[in-house]
């Protein structure tokens, strides 16, 4: 029994995003609520996550000097669907919770050094 049952544990952990297709893609900063107005970092507007589990947030869409990339990878699936997705960067780790085609980011898990106490992602159709 414990020889199936190993198996199907490690199976169901790794097809936590086995739709990946739907969450690749371009996210722009919708919604944010401000924790610290004195915080002059400039704000990262994009979330770009590729299939290749490398993710980018980046100023502009032109302007992608100063940018922060590192690797993406789900965590497991919450209730109602939404995902935890884990990004690593520069030695830091954040998680996101991903709703339908949102990305929430409760401070400290933001790319904003607690400028926000929350902010959110909207997918965009834009590439």
């Amino acid at each position: 029994m414990n020889k199936i049952l190993v198996p199907l544990i490690l199976l169901s952990c790794f097809s936590s995003c086995k739709n990946d297709n739907k969450i690749i893609g371009l996210y722009k900063m919708d919604k944010y609520v401000i924790l610290n107005k004195e915080n002059d970092i400039k704000d990262y507007h994009f979330l770009e996550l590729n299939s290749n589990g490398v993710f980018n947030v980046f100023h502009s869409r032109t302007d992608s000097t100063n940018q922060i990339q590192g690797k993406w990878k789900c965590l497991s699936k919450a209730k109602n669907n939404e995902l935890l997705v884990q990004f690593e960067y520069e030695g830091k780790t954040i998680v996101g919770n991903l709703r339908g085609n949102i990305f929430y980011f409760i401070e400290p898990n933001d790319f904003h050094n607690n400028k926000y106490k929350s902010i959110l992602y909207v997918k965009s159709l834009e590439l």
